[in-house]
C-alpha cells in the first residue's frame, strides 16, 4: 500500500514560472502526505528543468511522448496512470491551492463516503474588471452549492446551468475515476464537466464550504478565451463537447430522466422525490 494520501496531477504547457507557484501550493499542504505529478505536454519538454530544480522527491516529472494537440483530459489521464494515491486532485498549472485545501477535501470524502468533493473558488489576476466579474460569479455559484442536494439535481446543474467550480477546486477518489474511464480524451474543452457529471451521478458529491482555490483569471487558456471573446470556432467546440456529454447521459440514464433534469433546470421545483 502507498503511504501517499493525495496525488496532485498538474498538466502543463509552457508555463514554467506559474507552474512552480502551483507546485509550491501543493507541496506546502499540511495534515496528509502529498505527491505532485507534473505531465508536460510541450514537445520540447519545457518544464523539465523547472521541476528538477525543485529537487523534491515528492514531485515527479512526466514528459508525454507525443503532444496531445490541446486535449487536457488526455494529459491528466497520463498523470493518473503514474499517480500512487487513492485520492486525486487536478491542479491547473496557473492556479494555486489555499493552505489546508487538500486536507479539507480529503476529510469530506472520508466523512461522507462520496466520490468527489469541491470547495469555493477565489479568482485573482491583473485585470480588475475581469477578476471582479469572476468573483461575483463564484460567489453566486457557491450560494447555489450550499443549497443543492441529490445526485440528479447536481447532474442537472452541471448539464444545463452554470458550472459550480473549477477543475482545480475538486478532488476525486481514484477508484471512481478509473471506474468511469477518466477524462474523455476526445473532448477539447469542458472535459471536466463531463467527468464530474459521470462520477457524481454514480457516487455522489460533497461541497466543502471554504476557500480551496486561487483561480488565476486573465492568463491565456481555452476556457478563459471562451469566456472572454468567444469566436465562432470556440463556441462550436464548446457546443460539440456538450452535445457529446448530453448524448452520453441519455444513453446511460435514459431519455426520461434526461428530460426531467432538463425541465427541473428550467423551473427548479419539478419532481423532488425522483430527483433525490
Amino acid at each position: 500500500m502507498s503511504d501517499i494520501d493525495v496525488s496532485v496531477v498538474v498538466a502543463t504547457y509552457r508555463r514554467e514560472r506559474l507552474l512552480v507557484e502551483a507546485i509550491s501550493s501543493a507541496r506546502c499542504q499540511d495534515g496528509l502526505e502529498v505527491e505532485v505529478v507534473v505531465v508536460d505536454d510541450s514537445p520540447e519538454a519545457s518544464a523539465r528543468e523547472a521541476v528538477h530544480s525543485l529537487n523534491d522527491a515528492r514531485v515527479h516529472y512526466v514528459h508525454r511522448a507525443a503532444p496531445s494537440g490541446g486535449r487536457p483530459g488526455a494529459v491528466r489521464n497520463d498523470g493518473v496512470a503514474v499517480a500512487r494515491a487513492p485520492l486525486i486532485h487536478f491542479l491547473d498549472d496557473d492556479d494555486r491551492l489555499f493552505e489546508g485545501s487538500l486536507r479539507a477535501l480529503a476529510d469530506a470524502i472520508d466523512r461522507t463516503g462520496t466520490a468527489m468533493a469541491f470547495g469555493r473558488v477565489i479568482p485573482f489576476g491583473d485585470d480588475v474588471r475581469m477578476t471582479e466579474e469572476q468573483r461575483s460569479y463564484f460567489e453566486r455559484v457557491a450560494s447555489v452549492s450550499r443549497r443543492l442536494r441529490g445526485r440528479r439535481r447536481f447532474a442537472a446543474q452541471l448539464l444545463f446551468r452554470d458550472m459550480l467550480f473549477m477543475n482545480s477546486a475538486c478532488m476525486v477518489r481514484r477508484d471512481a475515476f478509473e471506474t468511469h474511464g477518466g477524462y474523455d480524451p476526445e473532448l477539447r474543452c469542458c472535459e471536466d464537466v463531463d467527468l464530474f457529471v459521470r462520477i457524481s451521478r454514480a457516487h455522489g458529491f460533497t461541497f466543502v464550504d471554504r476557500d480551496v482555490l486561487h483561480y488565476r483569471v486573465g492568463a491565456p487558456s481555452i476556457m478563459n478565451e471562451l469566456r472572454r471573446t468567444p469566436g465562432r470556432a470556440d463556441v462550436e467546440m464548446q457546443h460539440e463537447s456538450y452535445r457529446k456529454m448530453h448524448a452520453r447521459y441519455k444513453r446511460e440514464h435514459g431519455a426520461v430522466e434526461y428530460r426531467v433534469l432538463q425541465l427541473w433546470a428550467r423551473v427548479k421545483h419539478l419532481a423532488p422525490s425522483f430527483l433525490g
